[in-house]
Order: C-alpha cells, then structure tokens, then sequence
C-alpha cells in the first residue's frame, strides 16, 4: 500500500485489496508465515533488481560510529528500515522514500527537514525516545501511516488535520489520556484506524469530529466522556453508523469530580452499531445502563446479538444488572469494581425472570424444547463487589417439556473480593475447567455450592483469602475431580490438609491422583499436611503426577507426610520456604529423577536436608537453593550434605545460605565446576578462598551478608566469564565506596586494592545500585584501538628502517676497509 501498488477500489478499501493480494502470494508459497512475522524469499534469483531500492540496517548500539547512507544510494532507496544507533540525519537525502521505519532505534527526535520526505506513505517511531513530532511533519501530505507505539511522546502533531491521506493513526502509550487531540480531526476522511480519542472542551476537539470519520475500523477507545453534554452531542458521534468498529471502550475520566447528572444520558446516546463485538464502559455513573445495554425491551431484544466481549468496570452507582442471557454469542462477560449491585437475580437470565410461550416469542427465545442461557459464555468473572449478597440460580419455566440450561459452555469462572457474597447457582457447570475464589468470607460456602454438582471438568482451582476455609471441603473430596493445579494461599484459618480424607475410599483418591502443581502459600496456622499411607502407590494413589511442589510462609507447619511425596516420581520443581516449625523433610530423593529445582530455605528447626543420594540420583536438577536452617547445625553437618551434592554434575545455580559462626566455605564447591551462578549469603567468611578460580564458567557471583568479607582472591582474575557481580550487606568490602556522585564512587572503587582482581567484570551492583559498569572502558578501547595499531606499525617501521641504515653503514665501512 504504501508503495501506491493498491489502488483505491470499491468501498472495501486498499486494506482489503491487499489483503486477498497478501493471501494470493500466500498460497503460491511467495510468502511464508510464521507465528508473528513473516519474510519474503526470493525463489528466482534474476528478479532481484540491480539498484538497491530496500534496505534493512541494523547498528549496535554500543557502536562508536553509526553507518551512514552514501547519498547515490539514498536517492533509489523506497523503504529504509533501520535499528539501533543511527544518525538523526541519515535518511534526509532519500528524497523518494515511500516507507521509513525507525523502530527500536536510539533516535530522540525527528528534524524538520523530514518535510523533504514528501512521497512517505508509511512512518514508525515505536519504542524510541521521541518526545513530540516536528511542526513540519504536515508537509507530509501521501502519509498513509503513522505509528508511535510506546514512546515518550508527550504530545500529539497538532496539524494532523493537514495529512490528508492518513488512513492510520496509531499511538499507543501509558497515560494517553492527558494527551490533547489535534484539532479538526474530522478533516482526515481517509482514517481507518484510530486508537484512541480524547475528548475536549474545545470546539473541534470534541466528540462531534468522530462523525466526520464515516471509515473508522477495529478499535476505537473514547475518553474523556465528562466533556460531553447530553445524548443529542454524544449521538453527533456516530457509533451507529460505523460497521466496522468491532471493539469500543467508553471511559470517564477519575478525577471529574460530581459531575455525574448525565452519564445515562451520554451513553443512550453513543449506542454502537449491531456489529459489534466487544464493549467496555468504565466509570460510568450512572443509576442505570441504557436500554441498549439492557436488554429488557423488545426492540432492543437482538440489539447486541453478534457482541462476543462485555466489561462493565468501576461503574459504581448502577443497582441493575443488564439482561445477558440470551446474547448467542457472548463469551466474556467481566463485572467489576460494581459497588451497588446487591444481587444477581433472574432477571440477569430473562427481564421476566421466567420462560413462557411469550416471553420466548417477544424476546427471541427460540421455540424449542431445549433452551440456553449464556450458551456461548465460556469466562466469566465477578470482581470486587463489596455489597453483592446472592447470584442466584437459573430461572424456571412453567412448561414442563421444556428444558432451560444456563451456562453449558462455561470453562473460567472467578470470584474476587464480593466478600459478602454466600450463594451461587447450584445447577452445575459441566464444562468448567478453571475456578478462582478470593478474598470471601464465606468462600468456603460458596465451594461447597458450586462442588456440589459434578466438576469433573475441572483442571485447575485456586482459593485465595478465603477467610472460613478450614480444610478441603467434603464435596470436593468426593467428587470423581481430575484437579491438575491446586493452589491454596493466604487462607487463615486452614489448619489441617488431607489428601484424601481418612474415610474416603480409594475410588476417590482422584483428587490428588492427577494433580501436577501444588500451591501452599502463607497459610499461617497450617499444623500438618496429612497423606494415609493406605492410599499410598500400592493402591494405585497417590500424587503420581505430580510435577510441582511449593509450600512457602507457612509458619506453623510441623508435620509433613513423607508417604504423600512418595510416589512423585514426575516431580521437576521443590519448594519449602519459611515454615520455622518443620523439623524434618522425610523425602526420597531417589525416587525423583526428572527434579531440576530444589528449594529448602529458612526452616529454622530442620536440621538436615539432603540425605545421601547415590550418584546416578538427581541426575537432571539444574538449581539447587540451601540454608538459613537450624542455628544449631554445625559446619561438619552441613558440609556432609554436600558430599551428595558432589555428584550433582548437572548444576548450574547454586545458592547457599550459612551462619555468621562459619569462617569458612564447604569445601566441596569448587568440586562444582559447572556453576554459572553462585550466591552466597550469612557467611563469616574473611576472603573468598584460592579455589574460587575453578569456576571457570562462573556469569553471575552474588554475595549477601558476608559481614566480615574485606578481599577477594587474586584467582577471580581467572573467572573471564563473570560479567555481574551483585555485593549486598557486605560493609568491610564496600564501606570504603561512599561518594557522593557515581563518578567519585568509581574513582573510590577503582583505588581499592581489591578493583584489579574484578575488574574485568562488566557490571558491579552495589546494594541494589548500579556501582560499575566497565563497557565504557571497552568502548573506549576499541575507539583507540585503530589508532593504537597505526603507532604500533609506525613504530615498527620506524625500527625497522633504523635497524637497516645501521646495517648499511656497517656494509660500507667494512667494503672501504677492504684491499
């Protein structure tokens, strides 16, 4: 398109065209698509045209000079892609370009002279530092797109209205909302594509200019809604008349104030076109939605038959729910931030609440045997509704051969923060797969209604600040459930967890039977996780699919069953963090063959933690976390676990945590050649020992909490991969480097008689604080480097030249003494 190969046809527009063009080339193999790219290869070598016409450039960023365009070459250039560090000037000489990307580029600002530029159709600026456009980018009259995703820019072209031909407009950026639209938008009847619009108070900024865009399509977000009068001005827009706009976002403003009195009015009157497909409002004020929106009349019946996508945010006054049931084709549905909806009741389902001969003929109900509500909806969630009291059930119908279904195909439900909410339908979700209940009082109520029915379906269930859950609920115990993902977290009153209860019988041990991830996090008083060794393997029980373990803050956890980890031989990933009162581990590590994460950290009372593992165990662990155990395990203990961690050959990341009492580092480590990350901490370590340069391969070294650390070894030299060092809590080592600028604590850090023995190291972090960073030294030298070649050459010739005139003075003086 922007090489003008698309004409202007029908209605469809050129995107249209070359779209079927596109899949043309597609399906002659021209093209190849991929995920998220595609590129072009040229199967005939003799089409490739003898001048350059596109060119793609890419200059480090770190390098010294940036290539530039020889001026006979920018003169045939027609798109010019460039990446990285390029000259601010460098395309102002390609007087016939057509595209010009500038994506990822270092590029801060555009000069005026892109005005030369006058045949560009196609301009990107994304992820750069540009701040504003320049003044003459107006002069750009064939500019078909502008693009400037996620940039600084503080404020939009205010000529925009000159760029006749633009077709796409797209800024994408956080806090957009601030930004002040150009004036007169509606001059740029060519627009297709417009992200955003900001509404104004002033004349030509207002919400009227949409009208004027009859070909906007995809998505449109109008902001700023507080600006708008009444319905009469918000109807000026035109919603109604766009086809094309699939996904519209209403949005008032936070800080409007009171200024409430017309939001109803305001969104009665930016009523969309039937074709769309998904609608978000947010922070709209009103006591009731539009009719539209609503559903409860029959000339509004299939008003938003084809919507796909509804959110309803922040919308705090609304007391009524919309009419949704019978919407064929919603999938999403999100109700959040709705303070005064006090219930979810029938008429959420049906305005009448009920199923009639006439009811179903007025509001389109078909007259079948078989009725869907929500047929299509497949997440649904409801999210921080403080008042919400009751969801209740499906409506009923007073003829008996007819069967009312509600939410057949319903796979995501989640329900967060309605902390008085304490029913839910009972009916059953056949098809749910995903249950999320957070931050409810009653959670646990609501758990044992929605398990209550057959949730076989389920895969993965998540309870976040249930207040009342005490352990898993009967109901779901015993229910044929194939959970994959558990997760259990800030729950205060849990205080027992079985897997499964006592008096369950084995045929129900298929909660745990298929579970792979496992989630236990900051459950305070959870005493015992319990697991009865009559359900072990020997039955076929259980957790043999079980791939991922992690039990983290739980502060009064003493009892772990060692018959639940028994059977895990699928387990990759481990994790016991925080539990004070854990005095033992009863894990077979042998048994674990596929592990590659083991985590056992501040467990103050556990004394032991990695018993002797025959070295053909744990054969695949890559990271392995240790320490901040028992105060009182001696340096001996804890280095004896390390002689099982001697055959770990596979290990990567290592991270240690000691006692303030051990002068010295186990022994074993340098054994571990492999690491390529090591972290130490709450050792009382004076030095790091000699060995240190054995790892070889060694890319990250952290040292935490060393108090008494004061040098490093002169083996550090040897570690030429080490490229970060990351220094916390250790005084006698970084004391010394106080200033107050980064240039006086460099200069302090490269005084210190420690700074040659790390100085090869790219980047020094000091307390979270970026202390060194040595790349400016390698930039530096390979900018001197030619010249430093060029004395190296002088020089030499120069001795070379010196030593042959010696040489033939020498030749002379022995021929004139010669007879």
């Amino acid at each position: 398109m922007a090489e003008g190969f698309l004409a202007k046809g029908d209605g469809n527009g050129m995107e249209s065209l070359g779209g079927k063009v596109y899949d043309t080339l597609l399906l002659n193999c021209f093209l190849q698509e991929e995920e998220e790219t595609f590129h072009v290869e040229n199967h005939k070598g003799d089409i490739i045209p003898p001048q350059v016409k596109y060119l793609v450039m890419k200059s480090d960023v770190d390098q010294i000079e940036p290539a530039k365009i020889e001026k006979d070459v920018a003169v045939d250039l027609r798109a010019l892609v460039l990446a990285g560090k390029i000259h601010v000037d460098m395309f102002t000489d390609c007087k016939n370009l057509r595209i010009l990307d500038l994506q990822h580029t270092d590029i801060e600002e555009l000069t005026t002279s892109i005005r030369k530029l006058i045949h560009l159709r196609f301009l990107d600026v994304s992820f750069t530092k540009i701040r504003a456009f320049p003044k003459s980018i107006y002069k750009l009259y064939n500019l078909q797109t502008l693009r400037a995703i996620w940039c600084n820019l503080e404020e939009l072209p205010q000529q925009l209205q000159d760029l006749i031909s633009l077709r796409h407009f797209i800024i994408v950026r956080p806090s957009s909302e601030a930004l002040q639209m150009p004036l007169e938008i509606r001059k740029l009847t060519c627009l297709r594509t417009l992200k955003f619009f900001n509404v104004g108070h002033e004349n030509g900024r207002r919400i009227e200019e949409l009208g004027y865009l009859e070909h906007l399509t995809g998505e449109l977000e109008i902001r700023n809604l507080e600006h708008v009068n009444d319905q009469e001005e918000a109807a000026r827009a035109c919603l109604a008349k766009k086809p094309n706009i699939h996904k519209l976002v209403l949005i008032w403003s936070k800080s409007r104030g009171d200024n409430c009195l017309n939001d109803e009015q305001v969104l009665e009157g930016l009523k969309p076109n039937p074709n769309i497909k998904s609608v978000t409002i947010k922070r709209f004020c009103g006591d009731k939605f539009p009719l539209w929106i609503m559903n409860k009349s029959a000339w509004d019946a299939h008003m938003l038959d084809k919507l796909i996508e509804l959110k309803l945010i922040d919308c705090g006054r609304c007391e009524e729910i919309p009419t949704l049931g019978h919407l064929p084709q919603l999938k999403i549905l999100e109700l959040v931030g709705l303070e005064n909806f006090k219930s979810i009741g029938l008429s959420f389902y049906h305005p009448r609440g009920e199923i009639n001969e006439s009811t179903s003929t007025e509001s389109g109900y078909c007259q079948s045997r078989y009725v869907k509500l929500f047929g299509a909806l497949e997440s649904f969630k409801l999210h921080d509704m403080p008042n919400l009291v009751e969801w209740t059930d499906k409506m009923s119908t007073n003829n008996a051969a007819r069967v009312v279904d509600a939410f057949p195909c319903l796979k995501s439900l989640v329900i967060s923060k309605c902390p008085n909410l304490t029913s839910a339908p009972s009916h059953g979700f056949p098809s749910l797969e995903e249950l999320r209940i957070s931050e409810v009082e009653k959670g646990s109520v609501l758990l044992d209604i929605i398990s209550g029915s057959n949730l076989s379906s389920v895969r993965s269930l998540e309870l976040h600040r249930v207040s009342d859950l005490t352990c898993l609920p009967d109901s779901l115990v015993n229910n044929e459930c194939r959970l994959t993902s558990l997760k259990i977290m800030e729950c205060p009153s849990l205080t027992n967890l079985v897997f499964p209860r006592d008096d369950d019988h084995a045929s129900n041990a298929s909660l745990v039977q298929h579970l792979e991830r496992l989630y236990i996090i900051d459950c305070s008083k959870l005493k015992s996780i319990k697991y009865p060794r009559e359900q072990s393997e020997s039955q076929g029980g259980g957790l043999i699919s079980l791939r991922d373990l992690r039990i983290l803050n739980c502060e009064t956890l003493a009892d772990f069953a060692s018959a639940m980890l028994g059977s895990s031989t699928s387990l990759g990933y481990l994790m016991v963090s925080n539990c004070p009162k854990l005095t033992s581990f009863p894990v077979d590590f042998e048994r674990m063959p596929d592990l590659y994460y083991l985590e056992i950290s501040h467990c103050r009372n556990l004394r032991r933690v990695i018993p002797v593992v025959r070295s053909n165990c744990l054969c695949h662990l890559t990271q392995l976390t240790l320490g901040s155990l028992a105060e009182n395990v001696s340096f001996h203990d804890f280095c004896r676990d390390f002689e099982s961690i001697l055959s770990l050959r596979s290990l990567e990341d290592l991270t240690l945590a000691g006692n303030r009492d051990w002068t010295s580092l186990p022994h074993q480590l340098q054994q571990l050649t492999a690491l390529t990350r090591l972290s130490l901490s709450y050792f009382g370590v004076r030095e790091l020992p000699e060995w240190f340069g054995n790892f070889s391969s060694l890319r990250t070294l952290s040292l935490s909490y060393l108090q008494y650390l004061r040098c490093f070894p002169d083996a550090m030299r040897q570690l030429r991969q080490l490229n970060e060092l990351y220094l916390n809590g250790c005084p006698d080592l970084t004391g010394r480097w106080k200033g107050w600028d980064n240039r006086i604590k460099n200069d302090l850090i490269r005084r210190d008689p420690n700074f040659p023995k790390f100085c090869h190291v790219q980047n020094v972090y000091v307390n979270g604080m970026v202390m060194f960073n040595n790349m400016h030294l390698q930039l530096h030298f390979l900018a001197i480097y030619p010249y430093i070649m060029i004395i190296i050459l002088v020089a030499f010739s120069m001795t070379c030249r010196s030593a042959l005139k010696a040489r033939l003075r020498k030749e002379i003086v022995m021929m004139q003494e010669c007879p």
